[in-house]
């Protein structure tokens, strides 16, 4: 990649938000979509954990557009991460699948809830 792409540093703050508004006005209106956050948390083998500033930064921005969108939902991963081992030392971006897996299910109820919501909508029993 590094022969096709050259690194010209972080992103600004106003050029991602800007980037994902883009994106996100061009989904259809009736779309739901969910942004996952990053992981903020470095925890390299014996040297406890530290807070990796650009990611806090991204999550913290994508949060802020997110909430300009009643389709969308941002989901913080942290609350997912309940083994000892869900983030992989290595690449503290990536977790186990079970991690994942909660995440989906976290997912679907969301889906199902808005869907069990419509339908109380249409046949009158919603408020």
């Amino acid at each position: 990649m590094s022969r096709e792409y050259e690194a010209i540093g972080l992103i600004t703050e106003e050029l991602f938000k800007e980037n994902l508004r883009i994106v996100f006005d061009r989904l259809p209106k009736a779309a739901r979509f969910f942004v996952l956050s990053g992981n903020e948390w470095v925890r390299p083998r014996n040297a406890g954990r530290w807070l990796f500033q650009p990611t806090a930064d991204v999550n913290r921005w994508s949060k802020e557009v997110v909430e300009d969108y009643q389709n969308g939902v941002f989901i913080d991963v942290h609350p997912y991460l309940v083994e000892h081992d869900a983030v992989d030392p290595e690449q503290a971006s990536h977790f186990r699948r079970s991690v994942y897996y909660r995440i989906y299910e976290d997912i679907v109820t969301r889906i199902g809830a808005d869907k069990g919501a419509a339908r109380d909508m249409a046949v009158g029993n919603g408020e």
